[in-house]
């Protein structure tokens, strides 16, 4: 992986990007996903971090265990549940949020991949948490024609769990028009990223605004969004591309998504005589 090959102006890209709108796929503010608290889902961890239940009343159970419903960001500190107090009343502390500034219609990255993006910070976010009905976990980008593609680039702000790493936390499957199907894990830390800091080794990190409010802060230039790639076979016609978020407590937020054409278009096979 080199991504300082995008920066060599000798081998522009030029235009073989296919900049993908997905203005009708945008379905929540990224500010609303992680800067404040309107967006909450169910955490998976339902015990006492200190070994006594301090709260009162209890918490609604169900056969999965308690309901506790937290801001995403949540997990990117300690002592954040509310059943986490100590003796003496102290509280847990403040939910961290992310500081996340404008968007630009026209998204550079300086690797010289471009994208187009919401200006009003939307993007198409999946997730796979109770409750299952706020945001979908699974989105189909249809294309307007099938096309001949060498790379799909992905500009994502996504949010995964150290304790989930190693696992898939979301797949992109691209439909290819000869029914085949091709598909693409992004597993934490080698393919996808976290928005709070940059550990995969695949991903080109994007510093974009700040983390406030975790008690352990990454470094600064490693909060923001990541570029990555996914390569196909060239010589056949993409119809879709399907996007899933399948494990918990894990977001897949795409924000821009462009196309990659092969430097020749696709040989298909003569027929004989």
């Amino acid at each position: 992986m080199n991504w300082e090959l995008g920066k060599d102006k000798a081998i522009a890209l030029g235009e073989r990007l296919k900049r993908v709108d997905l203005e009708p796929y945008y379905n929540i503010d990224l500010r609303s996903l992680f800067s404040d608290s309107s967006f909450q889902w169910r955490l998976d961890y339902t015990g006492s971090g200190v070994g006594v239940d301090w709260r009162d009343p209890m918490p609604e159970k169900d056969q999965l265990g308690y309901i506790l419903m937290r801001p995403p960001v949540s997990q990117l500190t300690w002592t954040c549940l509310p059943e986490n107090r100590l003796p003496g009343g102290r509280g847990s502390g403040q939910t961290p949020h992310w500081e996340i500034p404008d968007l630009r219609g026209d998204f550079e990255t300086p690797v010289g991949v471009p994208f187009l993006t919401d200006e009003e910070t939307r993007v198409l976010a999946l997730h796979n948490t109770e409750p299952h009905g706020l945001l979908p976990s699974a989105a189909i980008l249809q294309l307007n024609e099938p096309i001949g593609l060498e790379k799909v680039y992905l500009l994502t702000a996504n949010l995964t769990k150290t304790l989930k790493c190693y696992y898939p936390g979301a797949e992109v499957i691209v439909h290819y028009t000869d029914q085949g199907e091709q598909l693409t894990q992004l597993i934490p830390p080698y393919t996808m990223s976290c928005m709070a800091e940059h550990f995969s080794p695949t991903c080109y990190p994007i510093r974009f605004g700040k983390l406030v409010g975790s008690p352990v802060l990454p470094r600064p230039e490693s909060i923001g969004l990541a570029l990555s790639d996914i390569v196909l076979d060239p010589q056949r016609a993409v119809a879709q591309i399907e996007f899933r978020c399948v494990a918990s407590e894990t977001i897949f937020g795409i924000l821009g998504v462009t196309l990659l054409q092969p430097a020749q278009p696709i040989r298909r096979p003569q027929r004989g005589l």
